[in-house]
């Protein structure tokens, strides 16, 4: 029996200040102020890597004033709080957005308290290979049913980084058409569909519809997208993966030790190591192909779709060589990839989901190897967006919001009212029928008279009946606020547990939240989502909507 059964009890361990997740991390949850301390010397960009970076940005911006907080990092004073996902479909699940606005609000924290140029970044994984993490575009329609839409061509096998593969524009017309009939005719709905269209352009790939929703909602609260593709990025990452090409043996006996000890303590790692990788990959023919050393000594690249299949071999020597010449063609792996981004940028802090936060539990060693400073962990909020169906179902259940704090369906709880209601109905005419018995009883034998005794059989007659019709209308009426009360909890589940889930890791912001409450719903959000909080927190959508004077008032 494990003690920490899940990544999310891992996480809700540490921050209930439990001693045992605590020896993995370097802060405390919530102590950024860790991470500065942390931080030391680092190259600020230069023009050309800033040159090169907003070159990219550009073409999906509405403002190029908006990639402002990009110069903060010629500074050699300059901070950065971190968060990042992969580049999912429609901006991809609704975590994604909350991690880029709790970093957001994070870097306006540090800044404020420090003095100092803080920028928020999301680093848009689109090095990523793994398309069924992206593909999909889930979403609520109309009838508030969860729709989902794949966007990738079919001949995609996931062996490609996903900003390669471009969306299928048979599909996107689909979605698109689909999109428009199934959701409420609001007035933002028109605006929504225009950002979808300009996202969705023909030769979009994965990462430009990505960058260009984050670029159309998130930039203009100073949250800057940036792409692992960047040559500037793959430069700097090169003296790091040069250091793996001949350590990396140490590094999955580091990654393999520490996943031992988070087994000694009860909780199973997610990061798995035989022994013989390089913890990169390298494009070969645009195949993002896995490196593993061979029995003889060479390092192979195989096909990440058939591993019996080798595409290429080097000596350590070959490798680093073409390592330093194309650093294009490099890619770290889920545990290089924050000793990347750290050894890069100056990152004070990253924000990061359960999962993200028992990989780091593992990788703590790794910044001691490779010289990296270690930045601070913040967990992501979690949170149930609550829309006027939503609310309303609560209220129907009896339900408050505060009952969806701990992440589980309340739902599941409620037991049928038919049973017991039904049990106590019959309990009450049990006792009516014992009184009538009690009372013939004592007519029989304190007043034996037979006018009285075909009273009281007439009136026990009556009663008879009357329970009988009585008992049929109460079922009635119980079976109708039973089938309220189903409908109402598959509302819910529809709207806060799509599959099961919450809602936050399946659904994507277009639906309901951009096209019911519009774009400026998400600088709401942005205001009124809660930091420190370590339960799951319910937010209205309809009164954080609502200018602050007006919620007041």
């Amino acid at each position: 029996m494990t003690a920490y059964p899940s990544p999310a009890n891992w996480q809700k361990a540490w921050l209930a200040g439990d001693s045992i997740p605590q020896r993995f991390f370097r802060n405390q949850p919530f102590d950024w102020a860790a991470g500065v301390r942390e931080v030391g010397a680092w190259t600020p960009l230069d023009d050309a890597a800033v040159e090169e970076w907003k070159a990219l940005l550009i073409p999906h911006v509405a403002d190029a004033g908006s990639l402002a907080p990009i110069d903060q990092l010629r500074c050699p004073d300059a901070l950065v709080v971190v968060s990042g996902q992969q580049a999912g479909a429609g901006l991809g699940p609704l975590y994604s957005l909350f991690k880029a606005l709790a970093a957001g609000r994070w870097a306006r924290e540090v800044a404020a308290q420090t003095g100092r140029p803080t920028v928020a970044l999301f680093w848009v994984a689109s090095d990523d290979h793994d398309l069924e993490e992206v593909r999909r575009a889930a979403w609520l329609g109309g009838d508030g049913g969860l729709r989902e839409s794949d966007l990738a061509a079919d001949s995609a096998d996931g062996s490609r980084s996903v900003w390669r593969e471009k969306l299928d524009s048979a599909k996107v017309a689909a979605f698109l058409e689909e999109f428009e009939a199934g959701t409420p005719p609001t007035e933002f709905r028109p605006t929504v569909l225009e950002l979808l269209r300009q996202a969705f352009i023909p030769g979009a790939t994965f990462e430009s519809q990505f960058v260009r929703l984050a670029c159309r909602l998130l930039l203009p609260l100073g949250i800057v997208p940036i792409v692992p593709r960047l040559r500037f990025l793959r430069e700097r990452a090169a003296d790091l993966l040069a250091l793996e090409i001949d350590h990396s043996a140490k590094t999955n006996a580091n990654v393999m030790a520490q996943a031992d000890a988070l087994r000694a303590v009860g909780v199973e790692p997610l990061l798995h190591r035989r022994g013989n990788e390089l913890n990169f990959f390298v494009d070969i023919d645009e195949i993002r192909a896995p490196i593993s050393r061979r029995e003889d000594g060479l390092l192979v690249a195989r096909s990440p779709i058939d591993k019996g299949v080798e595409l290429a071999s080097w000596s350590e020597g070959e490798l680093l060589t073409l390592l330093r010449s194309e650093p294009g063609r490099f890619s770290p792996n889920a545990i290089l990839r924050p000793l990347v981004q750290d050894s890069a940028l100056p990152t004070v802090a990253y924000v990061g989901g359960p999962g993200e936060i028992l990989y780091h539990a593992q990788l703590a060693p790794l910044y001691a190897q490779f010289g990296v400073h270690r930045a601070a962990l913040l967990p992501r909020p979690n949170l149930f967006l609550l829309d006027t169906k939503s609310t309303k179902a609560l209220q129907k259940l009896g339900l408050s919001p505060e009952s969806l704090s701990t992440g589980s369906d309340p739902t599941a709880s409620l037991a049928t009212a038919s049973s017991p209601l039904l049990d106590k109905h019959d309990g009450q005419a049990a006792a009516v029928e014992a009184a009538l018995a009690e009372l013939k009883k004592f007519l029989a034998e304190e007043i034996p008279d037979q006018a009285v005794e075909r009273s009281f059989e007439k009136l026990a007659g009556a009663a008879t009946t009357g329970l009988e019709r009585l008992r049929e209308r109460v079922a009635a009426s119980i079976a109708s606020r039973d089938e309220e009360r189903t409908r109402s909890a598959a509302k819910l589940r529809d709207v806060l547990f799509p599959k099961g889930t919450p809602q936050e890791r399946i659904l994507t912001p277009l639906a309901p939240l951009l096209v019911n409450y519009g774009p400026g719903i998400v600088a709401r959000l942005y205001e009124e989502m809660p930091l420190r909080e370590t339960e799951f927190v319910a937010l209205s959508l309809a009164a954080i909507s609502q200018p602050a004077e007006a919620r007041v008032s």
